[in-house]
């Protein structure tokens, strides 16, 4: 099953607390648990390793990642503007004016 992450805590954060993407965090063993902003900010800040690979996107945020009308995005052919329905993107960039930390996958 292929699983979306952030890598970074900040950008993690930032998506938590902007969006609500619920986000879960990986034990030595496999096990996923969910992770509170403060957790991930505390992590962050205080320079400790971040989980590998990162930050797993809970299943129940991951509709947050579909383009909506107005998103500002790159499309497929790498060029910038406004997605509409019908247009493939590789990526959202800011949704409403802010920032939009897009999630990598893990095979």
């Amino acid at each position: 099953m292929t699983r979306l992450f952030i890598r970074h805590g900040l950008a993690a954060a930032w998506m938590a607390e902007t969006y609500g993407v619920r986000l879960q965090v990986q034990d030595g063993h496999g096990r996923l648990s969910d992770a509170s902003l403060t957790e991930i900010m505390t992590t962050t800040l205080r320079g400790a390793e971040f989980p590998v690979p990162g930050y797993f996107i809970n299943p129940a945020s991951e509709h947050v990642f579909a383009p909506r009308e107005g998103d500002t995005v790159r499309f497929s052919n790498e060029k910038i503007g406004l997605w509409r329905p019908g247009r493939e993107i590789r990526r959202i960039l800011q949704r409403n004016g802010a920032a939009f930390h897009w999630p990598e996958r893990q095979p």
